[in-house]
């Protein structure tokens, strides 16, 4: 900010930098979450979470339907996002 500013805008400016520090400090806390459950991983849950995030198709990634407790890459959403990527 150049002077003179008025106080306005001044509060402004630091709503805005603290707004921006909060997105910031969730984020890197978002990271920090995915990493720690990352990290927690067994060296083969690991092996096929890169292949699935990589949008191979489950007979490559080793998986079936039946083993998958979540909405699977074979739905048309995750062929979908796959392609799109």
């Amino acid at each position: 900010m150049t002077k003179p500013f008025r106080d306005k805008d001044l509060l402004d400016a630091i709503q805005q930098a603290l707004e921006r520090d909060r997105k910031g400090l969730s984020q890197r806390a978002a990271v920090e979450e995915l990493r720690s459950r990352f990290a927690s991983l067994t060296p083969r849950e690991r092996a096929v979470m890169q292949r699935v995030v990589a949008c191979y198709p489950l007979e490559n990634v080793g998986l079936t339907q039946i083993s998958l407790s979540w909405p699977h890459p074979s739905s048309e959403a995750w062929e979908h996002e796959c392609r799109d990527n």
